[in-house]
């Protein structure tokens, strides 16, 4: 008789519920605990790569649905603060290529298409982990409530602050990059045809700005700004819209405007995070996935759509209903060399992007915007080539 493999998830987002579902369509049972209570969070974006897409379809997540929350992507343009070309992407020739788009949508609207198949008793919220521990054949996980509960394997989904990562490997931290990050939604769409239907970045001094395009009239942006250690805490609106009107008055009036359409009170404002390379992503029976377990900065717009394509492929290799410490070890070895190499990248890009000198900057960006076609051609077709089977 088959022994049941019960997982626990720890953490409810992307690469938690991602991996609910492909646990489900192998009939593996799993409970979600979600440190945060069950309301709806916060409207921010997320690109989907060719390869998300691609991945969430092989567990039941339709293209279709997909598309009609959020936006398809045609083509990705990178250009600097004058609206200088450096270099694009034409999205629809892998999307051809691989039968796939790639997608602009908000978190909470890919949150709730990934909990629509999952039954709401499996997933719990207002549970914050404390605590794993290992009796006999068993983890068990402790909760600062008090309670605890037994599980053959733990799967810890908790994001790049992970406390399952603190807790299975102290010795390792993310660490804080010093540069700031704007994300917000904004009701202004009235922007220049060439960038319908795009993604889309401005790289300028010591800063970048990014846009893709939401449905019902709306965008996505991003902006990142260089930091000391002794720059000023952001608490206050005021604060927020002094700094974003002082940091992008050189860039395109449109994007200006952009930010002005913008409910400040939403706006959400963090340090870049990034987490060393781990040599493992398990401890004994209990695995980290997503940003816990390779938590990367966004410059490739991969971060999410890694922790699906891996989520997918850990459960695929549990679905014989038996859980070995050489098929934890096996779902990292399949995975670390494609996760490592986007690491490797948006790193780069993230310290090139918002170099201060105006000559280093330009240098940089001819260099880019020369780049041979076809290694940009090579390194996109690997990464938008799902794993996933």
């Amino acid at each position: 008789m088959k022994e049941e493999l019960k997982c626990t998830i720890i953490g409810g987002g992307i690469a938690g519920l991602t991996f609910a579902n492909a646990c489900q369509q192998h009939n593996i049972p799993f409970t979600i605990y979600e440190k945060m209570p069950n309301t709806k969070p916060k409207g921010l974006g997320i690109w989907l790569g060719v390869n998300a897409v691609s991945s969430l379809s092989k567990i039941g997540i339709s293209t279709k649905r997909l598309e009609e929350k959020g936006a398809v992507l045609n083509q990705l343009l990178l250009l600097n603060s004058k609206e200088q070309h450096i270099t694009k992407f034409n999205l629809k020739k892998y999307a051809e290529k691989f039968g796939y788009p790639a997608i602009s949508i908000l978190r909470s609207d890919l949150k709730e298409i990934l909990v629509e198949n999952i039954d709401s008793e499996k997933i719990i919220y207002d549970k914050t982990v404390t605590d794993i521990q290992y009796r006999e054949d068993q983890q068990v996980v402790e909760f600062s409530d008090g309670t605890e509960i037994f599980s053959k394997l733990i799967v810890g989904a908790d994001g790049i602050k992970s406390t399952c990562r603190k807790i299975l490997f102290p010795n390792v931290s993310y660490k804080r990059r010093k540069r700031i990050c704007f994300r917000g939604v904004s009701a202004f769409t009235d922007i220049p045809e060439i960038y319908k239907n795009s993604g889309v970045e401005f790289w300028g001094q010591g800063s970048i700005f990014g846009f893709s395009p939401l449905p019902d009239n709306q965008l996505f942006w991003w902006a990142v700004i260089s930091q000391n250690e002794d720059s000023p805490h952001l608490e206050s609106d005021i604060q927020k819209q002094a700094i974003l009107d002082e940091n992008y008055a050189e860039y395109p009036e449109f994007v200006r405007t952009i930010i002005r359409h913008t409910d400040m009170h939403h706006l959400s404002t963090s340090k870049i995070l990034s987490l060393p390379y781990l040599n493992k992503w398990h401890n004994g029976k209990a695995v980290l996935i997503g940003d816990a377990a390779h938590g990367m900065e966004p410059n490739l717009g991969q971060g999410g759509s890694m922790a699906i394509e891996n989520a997918i492929i850990l459960a695929n290799g549990l679905k014989t209903g038996k859980i070995l410490i050489s098929q934890l070890s096996r779902y990292r070895k399949m995975t670390y060399f494609k996760v490592y190499l986007i690491k490797y990248i948006s790193q780069v890009l993230g310290a090139v992007s918002i170099v201060k000198n105006k000559a280093i900057s330009q240098f940089i960006n001819t260099i880019l915007k020369y780049t041979p076609t076809i290694f940009k051609t090579i390194v996109l077709n690997y990464i938008y080539n799902s794993k996933v089977k």
